[in-house]
């Protein structure tokens, strides 16, 4: 059956690729296909949600491959859905569709082969020079539902042919990242510098906040301390400690399950600080940090202020390169899946909130997504339900994971405008 055409553009609307749809608005989709991220099976009568999904994209079809997190996107031998750790899928924005890239066990095409074993939260970049997708270890979670004998590889750098559909595992000296268990502490993002060739994340081991350099055609690591920031703002929050003047000591938060956004421009790297919900910006030149202006949230007593961590693995942040300002939908928990958009603007250090308008009325709901550079526009995605309740129960009838979402119907599609 051929692919259908796109709808044609509602009216104000913008094309990117293919893609119309206004600007400043939410575009409601809803989730369609059984078993997809986020998706669960109507015929099995399981509510959709999910949390920490993985995105990257291949730019020669423009779709997005999905790839681990928590989710009921796959099937133990019950048919029932139990979570994403070894499928993975494609999404293609214009069309509004989704294909199954992998099966639970084996390489890309089902055929065996080696693959990595329980993806969970990890690093997954597209390699614009090799043309492959590059996993790097983060938390990998030890097949539980899921039943594949022979298992995954567990710890290892590996790189995904999307057109072959075969694993492989290149030459990557031992990390010398320090941490105390390095199976559930590495870093759980990356981003891939083209002009360097590397792949760039961020954590928190035994020298504190640490950013850390792949460079592919060696496979060489370079490490970078960052204890103290180059600036220290008066903002209620930072401190000197042991710093130089004039410096602020972060060597405190814990950037290993934070998202990265990249401004390949400027060669900036841009992460939230999930304990004092402090911007931080770290020049890729220099190997500095700064803190930048502080996000706006809703009121200060709100929990993701103060040192309490309650913002802690779901700050997600995407650098637009077509407008050149940094998108952050402040997502306030996973279980609590509904984002207010706050836009950090890098030529003047201030901050703006979105006004969340969405034609039909609808709550936007996700805890994850992506920038799309070839479509300009930004995707939020998933959602779980607050809590444990009946009518949340678990697929064999137990107490519920929080996985499943009763009230999640619909994912969003935001542009912020066309280009400065």
């Amino acid at each position: 059956m051929p692919t259908p055409n796109p709808p044609p553009p509602p009216a104000g609307s913008s094309c990117y690729g293919g893609l119309c749809i206004p600007s400043r608005t939410w575009v409601a989709r809803p989730y369609h296909t059984d078993f997809a991220p986020g998706n669960g099976a109507a015929v099995l009568g399981i509510a959709p949600g999910s949390r920490l999904l993985r995105w990257a994209q291949w730019p020669a079809t423009g779709e997005w491959f999905e790839n681990g997190g928590v989710g009921p996107n796959t099937i133990d031998n019950r048919g029932v859905p139990v979570g994403s750790y070894y499928y993975f899928w494609a999404y293609n924005v214009v069309t509004d569709t989704w294909r199954k890239v992998g099966e639970p066990c084996g390489d890309g095409n089902g055929v065996g082969g080696i693959f990595p074993g329980g993806r969970n939260e990890f690093g997954w970049i597209w390699d614009s020079n090799r043309s492959k997708f590059w996993f790097l270890p983060g938390y990998q979670l030890f097949q539980t539902h899921d039943t594949c004998s022979p298992d995954g590889i567990y710890g290892a750098v590996m790189t995904y042919d999307p057109i072959s559909g075969q694993w492989a595992v290149p030459t990557v000296d031992p990390n010398p990242f320090k941490v105390a268990n390095i199976n559930a502490q590495l870093p759980k993002n990356g981003v891939y510098d083209p002009a360097t060739d590397s792949v760039w994340r961020a954590g928190a081991g035994v020298e504190g906040v640490v950013f850390q350099v792949l460079h592919l055609a060696t496979g060489h690591w370079d490490t970078y301390p960052i204890p103290c920031a180059t600036n220290l703002p008066n903002d209620g929050i930072s401190i000197q400690g042991p710093c130089a003047s004039g410096n602020a000591y972060i060597n405190s938060t814990d950037l290993g399950f934070e998202q990265l956004a990249f401004d390949p421009v400027n060669r900036k790297i841009y992460a939230i600080d999930p304990l004092y919900h402090r911007l931080f910006q770290f020049d890729m030149n220099t190997h500095t940090a700064t803190i930048k202006a502080t996000p706006p949230l809703p009121d200060a007593t709100h929990p993701c202020f103060g040192t309490n961590g309650k913002c802690q693995d779901f700050t997600w942040v995407y650098f637009d390169t077509v407008n050149n300002v940094l998108l952050y939908p402040f997502f306030q928990s996973h279980a609590n899946s509904r984002p207010i958009l706050l836009i950090y603007h890098p030529d003047a250090d201030t901050w703006e909130r979105d006004a969340m308008y969405q034609p039909e009325g609808l709550t936007v709901r996700g805890n994850n997504g992506f920038f799309d550079p070839i479509h300009n526009v930004m995707i939020t995605y998933g959602g779980l339900f607050s809590g444990i309740a009946p009518a949340c129960a678990g697929p064999d009838g137990g107490p519920s994971d929080g996985d499943y979402d009763p009230n999640l119907h619909y994912f969003f599609l935001y542009r912020y405008g066309n280009g400065k």
